[in-house]
């Protein structure tokens, strides 16, 4: 929670003293980092509520980066009771200096009417902010945005543009992306052969999504590269994944399968998912 980049985390006795005497008088970079410190547990003699408290006096006199961890932390309901209203308001402080995973944030609570009215032009703008500031998340994300948004935001030319650019750089969610909008025909021509290319490039990476819709395409009989083993050993992959839910969804799809499936080829697929992973370092997915 920590920005280790921006404040330097006190090692010694004489550090951490003088972090005290800074938090006490009142200022604001010290309070955010006693606190940020203190609800992880870091401080010694110092309870949870305390390090809340000073968070809120950090945010209060406008430190950026309480503000977006109050935001982060309203909105999660973690160590405080979510208040997505809050965590809005919170981060629309940190966005406004100029925090980049503050304004992505926000963006994405325009763009779910979470805490704030439903608003894909204030997303938009956030986005752009965000993205200006090299936020890979936010490059994304404003594509896909100006790929599938609504009219008041809705730039297909220029979200495939900025998409495909993202994609050829090897951001996997980028590549991720733009394989969903030629599989789906998503402003763009349906396109099978390229859903399949960036797909396989993002599954390589060890995006889990990725690899479980390339499981799903090379399992679909009907389409012209059907694979099962080389399906069934992606879904393995997806299925030891980060994601609970992908995992979940991946897990009893196997399950469906290996009732209709020759042992040999659930092994084979199984031996071979062993090797893309060795090769690609995802032991154990995203």
């Amino acid at each position: 929670m920590v920005s280790a980049e921006t404040f330097k985390v006190p090692a010694t006795a004489e550090e951490r003293d003088a972090l005290a005497r800074s938090a006490e008088a009142g200022d604001p970079d010290a309070l955010y980092l006693v606190g940020a410190l203190g609800i992880e547990g870091r401080v010694r003699d110092l309870s949870r509520e305390d390090a809340l408290s000073a968070l809120f006096q950090a945010a209060e006199a406008g430190q950026v980066e309480a503000n977006h961890l109050l935001g982060v932390m309203f909105a999660t309901g973690q160590l405080v009771r979510q208040d997505r209203a809050r965590a809005a308001s919170h981060l629309e402080v940190a966005a406004t200096a100029g925090h980049a995973e503050a304004q992505e944030a926000l963006a994405q609570a325009y763009l779910a009417g979470a805490g704030v009215p439903q608003d894909s032009a204030q997303a938009l703008h956030w986005l752009e902010q965000a993205a200006a500031q090299h936020s890979t998340a936010a490059r994304v994300n404003l594509a896909v945005l100006l790929l599938n948004g609504d009219a008041s935001v809705r730039a297909p030319e220029r979200g495939l543009a900025m998409l495909s650019k993202a994609a050829e750089e090897g951001l996997p969610a980028a590549q991720h992306n733009l394989a969903w909008a030629y599989q789906q025909g998503e402003s763009v021509v349906p396109d099978a052969a390229l859903a399949l290319a960036w797909y396989r490039r993002a599954a390589e990476r060890g995006y889990q999504r990725s690899q479980y819709n390339l499981g799903g395409m090379l399992l679909d009989p009907e389409f012209a590269g059907f694979d099962p083993v080389e399906g069934l050993s992606w879904l393995m992959l997806a299925a030891a994944g980060g994601n609970s839910e992908l995992k979940a969804q991946a897990t009893n799809l196997l399950h469906e399968l290996a009732a209709e499936t020759p042992p040999n080829l659930l092994n084979e697929a199984g031996e071979r998912a062993r090797i893309t992973a060795m090769r690609a370092g995802m032991s154990s997915g995203q």
